[in-house]
């Protein structure tokens, strides 16, 4: 269990247009079956005092998208804060590149997401970076982009540092296109249950292995595995 920092109670946010990937009239459909998911977010930067400008969720079947671009009424807020939490409720597993420090206690700040439903959310939150951090030191943990091209994937389209630069400049058709990429590209990355994480260690949805004179040495008990 990963509890999220306490949300920014009187933390002001004046709405948000929702949009969806594919062109939906319901961005949160009744019937959408539990199975995991992937999510990530852009921002204006990275302390509590910036927003957030892009959010992205994938399925296997469907991506949804919602855009600051339009954020100007509190009914438009209210719209996204609850279509993102029903995905991240109905998810059996939520992936998530760094999302245990940073995309779910940003979406709790935001959003002013409760500390009960935010813990159920880590409790089934997959963050590969999460558990290597702690188990390997930062200075084994690598970025996406390079996890993406060892395990066969597409890059990232640009850099994290652009995306503020994007929302600045309006570019929002270019943002989601970047946000929903590296979204799923994390789905992909689970498809098969296992990535390799860096030369000689593997992640699973079992643990964090280490392959060594081709045995594997199971390291812990938690989501990350080395092998």
């Amino acid at each position: 269990f990963f509890q999220a920092e306490d949300g920014i109670r009187d933390y002001k946010v004046t709405g948000v247009q929702t949009c969806a990937l594919p062109i939906s009239n319901d961005p949160l459909p009744v019937s959408a079956p539990e199975s995991p998911i992937a999510i990530d977010i852009e921002t204006t930067g990275l302390t509590a005092s910036d927003t957030i400008t892009c959010v992205c969720v994938a399925s296997h079947v469907h991506d949804w998208a919602w855009t600051a671009e339009h954020w100007a009424d509190e009914d438009g807020w209210a719209v996204a804060r609850d279509a993102i939490a029903g995905h991240l409720d109905r998810a059996s597993l939520i992936y998530a590149y760094n999302g245990a420090s940073f995309d779910i206690p940003f979406l709790q700040r935001h959003f002013a997401y409760s500390n009960a439903q935010v813990g159920a959310w880590m409790r089934k939150l997959v963050d590969p970076l999460y558990a290597a951090r702690a188990l390997l030191g930062l200075g084994a943990c690598p970025k996406l982009d390079d996890v993406l091209a060892l395990n066969g994937l597409p890059r990232k389209t640009a850099r994290g540092q652009d995306a503020p630069r994007m929302a600045t400049e309006g570019r929002w058709d270019e943002l989601v296109d970047y946000c929903r990429h590296d979204t799923r590209m994390t789905l992909e990355l689970f498809r098969n249950g296992s990535i390799h994480w860096t030369q000689g260690v593997r992640y699973t949805l079992v643990g964090l292995f280490k392959v060594q004179d081709r045995k594997s040495t199971r390291l812990n008990s938690s989501h990350l595995v080395i092998s």
